[in-house]
């Protein structure tokens, strides 16, 4: 979820195999437009154009969710994560991760503009409320300096 221009697609690929199938979802079609160039010749690699709170993927459909430094920007996290949990299937693992803690991307984005000043990761008692309120269970977080990583199972 939110793959860009794919940075992690190459990792993705090799993770899964030849037999597995990475799913890139962004909602920005430039960005989509990018990943398409770059991917269009591996063929267990779809990319769609889809927002995170919205999905258009059928429910149980997917082992992992990545979420790598998307979930500041999510307008409705609450939502964002009914829908990834729908698209997850039992055993299933939610993966958010960010190259900042919660601390930097709140000073990097207070910082960048008014436009994203909001935009920020929870912190840990508030991530896992989030998580656990919508069913998520084996909940790890490591809000560090230099990351940030939230790794969920849903039951």
């Amino acid at each position: 979820m939110g793959t860009g221009t794919g940075v992690l697609i190459p990792f993705l690929i090799q993770a899964v195999g030849p037999s597995g199938w990475v799913t890139a979802i962004d909602n920005s079609e430039k960005m989509l437009e990018i990943c398409r160039e770059r991917y269009a010749h591996v063929r267990n690699v779809t990319v769609k154009l889809q927002d995170v709170e919205e999905l258009d993927l059928p429910s149980r459909s997917l082992d992992y969710v990545i979420c790598f430094g998307l979930f500041p920007h999510l307008e409705n996290r609450e939502r964002a994560l009914r829908q990834i949990s729908r698209v997850l299937r039992s055993g299933g693992r939610l993966v958010i991760a960010h190259a900042l803690s919660s601390d930097e991307i709140r000073a990097h984005h207070h910082e960048a503009s008014s436009a994203v000043s909001q935009d920020v990761l929870p912190k840990k008692p508030e991530m896992t409320r989030l998580l656990k309120g919508i069913g998520f269970t084996e909940i790890h977080i490591e809000d560090e300096p230099g990351h940030y990583l939230c790794i969920s199972t849903k039951p």
